[in-house]
């Protein structure tokens, strides 16, 4: 649950930034859609995760991890970098 209100708030921040005029008017669209797509699939992603759970914690748990390593240290590996 945690995440999911983290997940909200940042997008609120983004979206009131951006209708703010704190963005750069050249790039505002390009920086919204950026954060948009980010917190989508990150979202989507911890959903996947929390849904494992029914099948196996450990699992999950795993998943949860890797997922965040993934979004805290930005690993070079083209496939992930895209998420």
């Amino acid at each position: 649950m945690n995440i999911l209100v983290l997940g909200a708030f940042i997008l609120a921040g983004a979206e009131y930034a951006g209708r703010a005029g704190l963005f750069p008017v050249a790039r505002r669209d390009l920086l919204l859609h950026a954060i948009r797509r980010r917190v989508y699939i990150a979202q989507s992603l911890y959903l996947a995760a929390t849904l494992l759970c029914a099948i196996d914690t450990r699992l999950s748990i795993g998943l949860i991890v890797l997922i965040q390593l993934n979004y805290a240290i930005a690993p070079g590996i083209a496939f992930l970098r895209r998420l």
